[in-house]
């Protein structure tokens, strides 16, 4: 697991230089949240240390090294790590590296003893994280996210067998909790049960409920989050895959797109027919991709290649929407944005300073409880 406990130092909270002075007093991150992070850190050291797991590294490590593998010499570099002094950190760390990133990724690695291991190590930091209480406590603030995001739809100037619809669609989305590694959904993707939070699945009309979940500093940026989740349902994507009117939300979607905005990204398909010839992307695929042309794939656009972003930008102007017409709209909502997001090349994602200043902030109710002037349009229903 990535490292997510370094940079805090005890009860400060560093909040990024980018920031609005909205963010100056803000918790942005769950103070649970850190203890937990560092128990699991705790429990998955021991877990690479386990002999089994840990001769097997060993073994890959010292192949690597004895072949002179740029991999390996790549790896170490990257860590500013010195082969001559720092041995031991390296063998440590490569154990941690190699666990994360080879075994829970590779799962079932089909040997059943490291199969086990891992599934127990899944639970045991599920047990942690999602006690009674923290998972009770969530479906309570999603009951109220859902409940106000139809709330919303049903004041907008919708027609009436649209608005069905999508209040349809909003209420069939429930919460998914992981209760045994190896028969959940998270055990074809281990990665996303540690590296992601709370994130909508279209497949199954679930929130999937990953580590990150209780990350959030604060119930009203739980509920903001949720509704973002929500929108998720009938964003500019999904419309176009599961509704045959007309998109009643096209001039907030036009307004988006738009420099006085957010100037959210179009899809890059530069690289379509490229693909199609090498066979790295099949005919049907992409004739598909081209009927719409705002979805994005996991594969597609390829990395570095811009995703749109429109579906991402819509999902936090309707929660901005929610957020506003509710009695939760305080002066700490989305806190967590007051954090850094790296971003890669071609993300989905605007960066978190232009998510609060340029949505929610942007939102007129919300900019004039927290006093903040707005440095961009606002998207008006």
């Amino acid at each position: 697991m990535k490292k997510l406990f370094i940079t805090f130092i005890a009860f400060t909270f560093t909040i990024a230089a980018y920031a609005s002075s909205y963010c100056s007093n803000q918790v942005s991150i769950n103070l649970n949240y850190l203890k937990a992070q560092k128990q699991i850190e705790k429990i998955e050291t021991q877990l690479a240390n386990n002999k089994t797991i840990a001769q097997k590294a060993d073994k890959i490590l010292l192949g690597l090294i004895q072949q002179n593998s740029p991999t390996i010499t790549n790896w170490i570099k990257t860590r500013n790590l010195n082969p001559e002094k720092d041995d031991e950190l390296i063998a440590q760390k490569w154990r941690q590296y190699f666990l994360t990133d080879f075994m829970f990724r590779a799962y079932p690695v089909n040997e059943q003893d490291i199969d086990i291991l891992i599934e127990k190590h899944f639970n045991r930091i599920n047990d942690i994280v999602f006690t009674k209480k923290n998972v009770s406590k969530f479906e309570k603030l999603f009951a109220q996210s859902q409940k106000l995001s139809i709330k919303k739809i049903n004041s907008y100037s919708i027609a009436p067998e649209i608005k069905k619809n999508i209040i349809n669609e909003i209420q069939k989305i429930k919460l998914y909790w992981m209760k045994d590694f190896k028969t959940s959904k998270f055990a074809k993707f281990p990665m996303e049960y540690i590296d992601w939070g709370i994130a909508f699945d279209p497949s199954t009309s679930e929130i999937n409920m990953g580590l990150h979940s209780v990350k959030s500093p604060n119930d009203e940026t739980v509920v903001a989050v949720f509704a973002h989740e929500i929108a998720h349902a009938f964003d500019p994507c999904r419309y176009q895959h599961i509704f045959k009117e007309e998109n009643p939300f096209t001039k907030v979607i036009s307004c988006l797109r738009s420099n006085e905005s957010v100037a959210a990204k179009t899809r890059d398909d530069t690289l379509m027919e490229n693909l199609i010839k090498r066979g790295k992307l099949s005919k049907e695929l992409a004739d598909e991709l081209i009927k719409h042309p705002i979805c994005n794939k996991s594969n597609y656009p390829p990395i570095g290649f811009q995703k749109d972003q429109i579906n991402e930008v819509f999902a936090d102007w309707f929660s901005a929407e929610v957020i506003a017409s509710s009695s939760l709209m305080t002066k700490n909502l989305r806190a967590d944005l007051c954090q850094e997001n790296p971003l890669m090349k071609g993300s989905s994602y605007i960066e978190n300073v232009d998510r609060l200043n340029k949505i929610y902030l942007a939102n007129p109710i919300i900019g004039k409880k927290v006093n903040f002037k707005p440095i961009s349009q606002y998207c008006l229903f």
